[in-house]
């Protein structure tokens, strides 16, 4: 029986596949890892050489074949066909070979008997002498229907009586078969070599396997997030509370879609399969791009891809990794901020409302726990406590707002406070506040207080008097002692002018020991 490649072959490889997924999903298995398989076909000449026959006639034919290589370097020639064309020969035999005769070719074939091993050395496939058996027939005419008549030649069972060599390279779609078989003709004792040689192309190359993981943090897809990590091996970063969650995407492809059509044009299927820690393989998707899939904590998730194209040949890419959480929380803190005493010399979480504020801002977030705990700030290398002392030097110190996830790790962030020693609060009132326009003198007593929140003395002076008739100002402001601490003077009782009300502007000014000052003013108002 002669074997051969084209439907019936790619029916046996689609028959494997749906073997390959249904057996998968009982039981644990080894990565995925089909063979490369491709058919291909070329044009090419014989050579017959034999005690009758053939001299140096070179006989056309065509052959098929179809092969696989696995990912060791070893070959597997599945199917092979060598088809002549028909010919006419001269056949000599007798003493000398005084006798001869036309002998007509039709329908010669030969066909592989079974499959033939052999190894991938570069780009060149070797079968070893004896590894590849064929047989063949002949017929004497062809039916007018172009059938073959019935067999007049056979021959027996051969094999190659030197190494079957196959150019291998499906980067140029170029394959070239020498092949040498010796066997014995039906009827004759002496053997016979038959030599073919051919160049072709690949009639079907499988496709190549790539899977890409869609997240938000990489919507376009990256390839396999793992990353080998010293101390935890192949692992991939956590994006959700319950693991890694990302949809998958195919990137796989095929060189023999049709010239200027995409890449994916011969492809007929994706299927996508994972297994946990070893356990069974489990079909979780089929297609260009799946549903959003979870690969929660701790088990190691072998993820795979078979690939098929439309002839049946398949490839897979596969990715290994346990979801861990190796980024710490990211910790915005709150805005630099400067603020005055709350006790003397400096402030305190305890005696200033902005500070306390200040040391319990900030915030975090992490992609795998929702709430990151919020650990005590630092100041230096210390936590800060309610008495932790800020002094008044307008100095920014650094503090430290840290944030812990549920993994241990802790994110951090600076963000400074100045306290510095703001000017003293100063407050006026004056006695009486208003008199009438009796153009009489009018002693005002004036109260003045200050503080300090930084601590120490005020010093306080009497800073200016004015009116809003400021051009009898001269004349109607008595006793005043201005740059001292002058609480007693008088006020005349005189209009302003178009006979508005006489309104008169008492000013004091503190210093603090730190020669902050400000002003604080009350009125007196003559109507």
């Amino acid at each position: 029986m002669l074997t051969t490649s084209g439907p019936r072959a790619r029916l046996r490889v689609f028959a494997l596949v749906p073997a390959l997924l249904g057996g998968v999903t009982a039981m644990a298995a080894p990565p995925l890892d089909p063979p490369r398989q491709y058919e291909v076909r070329g044009d090419g000449y014989a050579t017959i050489s034999g005690a009758s026959c053939c001299g140096d006639t070179r006989f056309s034919g065509r052959f098929e074949a179809a092969y696989q290589i696995n990912s060791a370097g070893q070959a597997t020639l599945a199917s092979l066909r060598v088809v002549l064309d028909d010919a006419e020969v001269d056949v000599h035999a007798g003493f000398l070979g005084l006798f001869s005769e036309t002998l007509r070719l039709r329908c010669a074939a030969l066909g592989a008997a079974g499959l033939g091993e052999g190894w991938m050395s570069g780009n060149e496939l070797h079968f070893p002498t004896g590894a590849v058996r064929v047989s063949g027939f002949s017929a004497e005419e062809r039916l007018a229907s172009g059938a073959c008549g019935p067999a007049t030649l056979r021959l027996d069972e051969a094999s190659n009586s030197a190494p079957v060599q196959v150019v291998h390279d499906p980067v140029a779609n170029r394959v070239e078969l020498d092949a040498t078989f010796s066997g014995t003709v039906e009827g004759e004792a002496e053997p016979y070599a038959i030599r073919f040689r051919s160049t072709g192309r690949f009639t079907n190359r499988p496709p190549v396997a790539g899977l890409q993981f869609e997240t938000p943090a990489a919507p376009q897809g990256i390839g396999c997030p793992a990353v080998l990590h010293p101390n935890l091996g192949w692992v991939a970063e956590a994006n959700s509370p319950g693991g890694l969650v990302a949809r998958l995407r195919s990137s796989s492809g095929d060189p023999d879609g049709p010239p200027g059509g995409p890449s994916g044009a011969d492809l007929l299927s994706d299927r996508w399969l994972l297994s946990r820690s070893g356990g069974p393989r489990e079909l979780i998707g089929t297609g260009y791009r799946t549903d959003p899939v979870t690969f929660e904590w701790g088990p190691t998730h072998r993820l795979e891809l078979l690939t098929m194209d439309l002839s049946g040949a398949t490839a897979a890419a596969q990715c290994s990794f346990r979801v861990v959480d190796t980024s710490p929380p990211v910790v915005t803190p709150p805005p630099s901020t400067t603020v005055g005493c709350s006790q003397a010399g400096g402030a305190t979480p305890n005696t200033s409302t902005a500070v306390r504020t200040f040391v319990d801002g900030g915030s975090a977030v992490d992609l795998a726990d929702p709430s990151p705990t919020r650990l005590t700030p630092r100041l230096g290398s210390t936590n800060i406590t309610g008495t932790t002392f800020f002094p008044a030097d307008g100095v920014a110190r650094a503090v430290t707002f840290r944030f812990q996830d549920d993994g241990g790790l802790i994110g951090t962030a600076n963000s400074t406070l100045t306290v510095i020693d703001e000017p003293p609060v100063v407050a006026v009132t004056v006695t009486p506040s208003q008199f009438p326009a009796d153009l009489q003198w009018h002693a005002i007593q004036a109260t003045v207080t200050a503080t300090d929140a930084c601590g120490g003395t005020v010093l306080l002076k009497l800073y200016k008097i004015a009116s809003n008739s400021p051009t009898f100002d001269d004349t109607d402001i008595s006793g005043a002692s201005i740059g001292t601490y002058d609480l007693s003077f008088s006020l005349y009782g005189r209009l302003a002018p178009k006979g508005k009300p006489r309104i008169y502007t008492i000013t004091y000014k503190g210093t603090d020991s730190a020669g902050n000052t400000r002003l604080a003013t009350a009125q007196v108002r003559a109507f």
